[in-house]
């Protein structure tokens, strides 16, 4: 209708109207776009880690082994019940056959029902079913002492990579600073090489270096890229923006760190890669009860009902006696006990037995096993933590003495006192400076995250 409208009037004037509908259009592009950046997310490193643990798939799967465990060890209560069962049968007779209600020998063609139920329960078995109900009990706990350790594992493998975005990402800007201020220098270079106060050659030196600095930049955004892209693939997110948010998640200080020894008694108390293998060894204890319960003799109560329908079965008349006079006249009960006495089983529940006890000695060894590995990975992170805040300490002092050196080599390089080879070099050296000084501030980052962890705070508040 607009553009109708337009075509009725003079052509300048269309001209102004379609110019203010342009303006509007891009105002309005603008504005949302701004409205966009105002309220895109940045991930802290809690909100990524709690993304994971709802979109993993490998983290979805061990939450159904836990539901397994669960469904398993409410089927071991529910089996002290006793079990019901109820029959019906219909029958037809003919050729020569017995007859079922009277035992003669016939020859007539006739049909018959039965029905029946019947109820029976376990009074002794050598408390096999409690010992289940104890074994999956356990089992079922060790399950869940898994889940929260896989939880843990998962939110330590985001963590890395996502400290690992925060390098690239400032190994990027490094890298971009210092084209920037460079190509400042290559101008101050041009203008001196065109006033004769430079040789020319210098501007190859300044190109080759030029190229050499656009390539690391090109290298740093790749590498953040692919940063960025196994942490999303981590969390399984498919948002292609992801922006983290800036600065570190907590400040750093040695004398909170506390000794190994101690922080090993500390996770003793909670760890659940510990829990899980505590749960384990006391599991394969009781599967060594369910084992020998099969050497006591089994104890059984049976109750029931029968009754049934014959065509043959007839009156003094000759006639069929009526279904309901017969099902009331046929029924019969029955109480009863069985007892089964295991006497030789090719020597199986002996040998099972034998394998039980082995497999304890076997949990017990794993257990043994994950506290030497644990106390190992404490005592490394404490090591390294404290290793780590040292060099950083001296990393500080090296990029004050690095900047002041490159600072004064940027006023001999313009005087003419020194080549570009020495400039060069100078601003290489701070260079490496700040990437050394970056890396040591993330990884005490990861490490005292570590160390708090095992000190007992809680992870990311997973539970």
């Amino acid at each position: 209708m607009l553009v109708f409208m337009a075509w009725r009037m003079p052509l300048k004037r269309q001209n102004n109207i379609f110019y203010m509908l342009q303006k509007a259009i891009i105002y309005f592009l603008y504005f949302s776009l701004i409205q966009m950046g105002w309220t895109q997310k940045t991930w802290s490193l809690e909100d990524c880690v709690n993304y994971a643990l709802e979109h993993n798939l490998d983290h979805k799967n061990l939450k159904y082994d836990t539901d397994i465990s669960t469904e398993n060890y409410k089927q071991a209560q529910r089996d002290l019940l006793p079990s019901l069962g109820g029959y019906t049968g219909y029958n037809i007779g003919f050729g020569r056959y017995v007859d079922p209600n009277t035992n003669d020998i016939i020859t007539t063609e006739s049909f018959s029902n039965s029905y029946g139920i019947s109820a029976e329960i376990s009074v002794f078995e050598g408390f096999r079913k409690w010992n289940m109900i104890s074994h999956r009990n356990l089992i079922l706990n060790a399950q869940k002492a898994s889940l929260l350790n896989a939880k843990y594992q998962l939110a330590f493998d985001i963590m890395t990579a996502f400290y690992d975005v925060k390098f690239r990402k400032g190994l990027f800007a490094i890298q971009k600073q210092n084209l920037q201020v460079f190509e400042l220098h290559e101008k101050t270079i041009a203008a001196k090489v065109n006033l004769g106060l430079k040789a020319k050659s210098e501007l190859y030196d300044v190109a080759s270096d030029k190229a050499n600095k656009q390539l690391n930049l090109v290298k740093a955004a790749n590498a953040l890229k692919a940063a960025k892209l196994i942490l999303m693939q981590h969390m399984n997110l498919k948002d292609s923006l992801l922006v983290l948010n800036e600065g570190l998640e907590i400040s750093t200080n040695t004398r909170s760190i506390q000794s190994p020894e101690l922080l090993f008694t500390k996770t003793m108390e909670f760890h659940p890669l510990l829990k899980q293998q505590q749960y384990s060894v006391m599991a394969s204890q009781k599967a060594l009860a369910l084992r020998r319960s099969y050497l006591y003799p089994r104890i059984n109560f049976r109750s029931g009902m029968n009754t049934g329908y014959y065509e043959t079965n007839r009156d003094v008349d000759g006639k069929t006696i009526a279904f309901s006079e017969q099902f009331k006249n046929n029924t019969s009960k029955f109480l009863g006990f069985s007892l089964s006495l295991p006497i030789f089983s090719k020597w199986s529940f002996r040998s099972h037995i034998k394998t039980a006890k082995i497999n304890i000695k076997k949990a017990e060894t794993q257990l043994a096993i994950t506290k030497q590995r644990l106390y190992k990975t404490i005592q490394l992170a404490s090591q390294s933590f404290k290793a780590l805040f040292e060099e950083q300490l001296f990393s500080e002092r090296n990029i004050d003495a690095k900047t002041l050196a490159h600072d004064i080599a940027i006023k001999k390089f313009e005087k003419g006192l020194i080549n570009f080879y020495d400039f060069k070099t100078s601003e290489t050296q701070l260079t490496e400076a700040k990437i050394i000084q970056l890396s040591l501030t993330l990884q005490l980052q990861i490490q005292q995250i570590k160390l708090n962890f095992y000190n007992g705070d809680a992870l990311f508040n997973i539970r």
